[in-house]
């Protein structure tokens, strides 16, 4: 059953990344900086996840393109990947637990949330 998610979930991803693609013109959009929903009042809360690559495109970050999700800031090559993680983020979750950037403690945190999402899925 999980195999099944997992795949059905990397083919969600591989279509919705070739749909970011064409939102972003198929480049990085660098200096483009993505508005954030509202933010905690305490913003030691936000954990900063630290990913090196977009979990949406598989390109490089662009320092300063993130976006808050769950208590997380996460980082994207550009602003379409951010409604494309929100629109299902169990499909992007295991894209941050390979990148070489997030601390094993954060992957702990990030994995406790897929399993969530994949749960409240499977009821």
């Amino acid at each position: 059953m999980r195999r099944t998610n997992w795949l059905r979930g990397a083919v969600i991803a591989a279509f919705t990344a070739l749909a970011v693609s064409a939102a972003c013109g198929g480049k990085q959009q660098p200096g483009a900086v993505s508005e954030l929903r509202a933010e905690p009042e305490d913003h030691s809360a936000v954990v900063d996840v630290g990913n090196t690559l977009c979990p949406v495109m598989g390109a490089a970050v662009v320092s300063g393109q993130a976006f808050e999700w769950m208590g997380f800031r996460i980082g994207i090559c550009c602003p379409g990947c951010e409604h494309a993680f929100e629109s299902d983020p169990k499909a992007f979750i295991p894209f941050l637990l390979d990148d070489p950037g997030v601390t094993e403690g954060v992957k702990s945190m990030l994995s406790d949330h897929l399993e969530s999402l994949l749960e409240t899925e499977g009821n």
